[in-house]
């Protein structure tokens, strides 16, 4: 499930110091601040899917940075991992996520998809050579923002804030295809900003609240195609996973 959520496609503090009130980042507690969602009465989920494709079709690249957090259990604090983003349409995806110190690196091209453990000096494989994992990083490839969703669940909400930004806000479900790889269907929620097209908030409840904001998004940045290409590390570990066509 991780591999395909970092690909779209992301400091912890607690305050128990003898009762001394201390500042803790409002993400650290909630990653977003959102307003009241308001029902659209003029836009349907198709004229909004209309209006995003033409946004999207104008991108080639974009750069932006990432935070994927996490509830954790008898703590107040949520588990976050920051990092930055970019996707060259066709070309590739690339992930760099940080927490204390550790850092997960996962790249995608047309061929292969990698993830990268700095600390376990372990880097994992896997040929994009099966219907299903081909699908999703050709859909990835093309800012397809609803890729890790069941077109036939995704519902327009309407309308609300995220961080201030007002967005489209829409419902569904995961793939049921995913489950062919041990990935069962959870309900999601996609923020979507009427600006450019693309996501600046998902959501997945059942998934501890596992959330992942863009902020700062550069649209159409030169990008290089190296940025994709896996660079062999001397003392990593290497492991290769494979699937049948």
């Amino acid at each position: 499930m991780k591999t395909f959520i970092l690909v779209i496609l992301l400091l912890l503090i607690v305050s128990e110091v003898l009762s001394v009130p201390v500042q803790i980042p409002a993400s650290l507690v909630c990653p977003t601040t959102h307003s009241i969602l308001v029902r659209s009465t003029t836009e349907s989920l198709t004229t909004v899917l209309a209006a995003m494709k033409s946004k999207l079709d104008r991108l080639e690249s974009i750069r932006c940075e990432i935070e994927m957090s996490k509830k954790r259990e008898k703590k107040v604090t949520r588990k976050v991992y920051t990092g930055d983003l970019v996707i060259a349409r066709g070309r590739g995806g690339r992930v760099i996520l940080s927490r204390k110190g550790e850092t997960e690196e996962y790249l995608a091209n047309a061929r292969e998809l990698w993830s990268y453990d700095h600390k376990k000096k372990e880097a994992v494989v896997l040929p994009v050579n099966s219907p299903v994992i081909g699908f999703f990083v050709a859909e990835a490839l093309k800012f397809n923002a609803f890729l890790a969703m069941e077109p036939d669940s995704l519902e327009f909400l309407g309308y609300q804030s995220t961080n201030g930004e007002m967005c489209w806000v829409f419902e569904g479900k995961s793939p049921s295809r995913l489950k062919l790889l041990g990935v069962p269907v959870r309900k999601m929620r996609v923020w979507i900003s009427p600006k450019d097209g693309l996501p600046r908030e998902i959501k997945i409840p059942q998934e501890k609240d596992l959330t992942i904001v863009l902020r700062n998004i550069r649209i159409n940045p030169e990008v290089s195609d190296d940025e994709f290409l896996w660079k062999e590390v001397e003392g990593v570990k290497m492991k290769r996973l494979m699937f049948g066509r």
